[in-house]
């Protein structure tokens, strides 16, 4: 009788069920390198590489976005290109120009790039160490 309910509750359920354990489409981002280092007087400018990943054969164009931690000044973040198309099962990559034209407050910043696609979001986080 049990394997008859079972068998019932898997026919019954089987769609919702696999839905659970197939794997969601989804991408992720991430920055190289992770952390740079500035003079505070010093100003000039500099590159990182953002690699944007296809989880589960996401196909989709993901905004890119940049937020900078509050306090850090005299720099400008720009992203090329702001929006890149994620082919499924593969990767992209874009620059995130890091322009420095006045003094910047010494100590530990953060900068999180932002990538959105639809009503998934992912973060990667840079740190800036700004010594005297």
């Amino acid at each position: 009788m049990v394997v008859a309910s079972l068998a019932v509750f898997l026919l019954l359920h089987y769609n919702d069920i696999v839905g659970f354990l197939r794997a969601r489409p989804d991408f992720e981002i991430s920055i190289r390198p992770e952390s740079i280092d500035l003079q505070a007087y010093k100003e000039g400018s500099t590159i990182v590489i953002i690699t944007v990943t296809s989880i589960n054969g996401l196909d989709s164009d993901i905004a890119l976005d940049v937020a900078p931690s509050l306090g850090i000044v005299g720099v400008s973040f720009t992203i090329e290109p702001s929006t890149v198309s994620l082919p499924a099962h593969g990767q992209v990559t874009c620059i995130l120009s890091i322009d420095v034209t006045s003094p910047v407050p010494t100590g530990r910043h953060y900068v999180d790039v932002i990538g959105t696609a639809g009503h998934l979001e992912h973060i990667a986080r840079l740190t800036i160490i700004v010594a005297p």
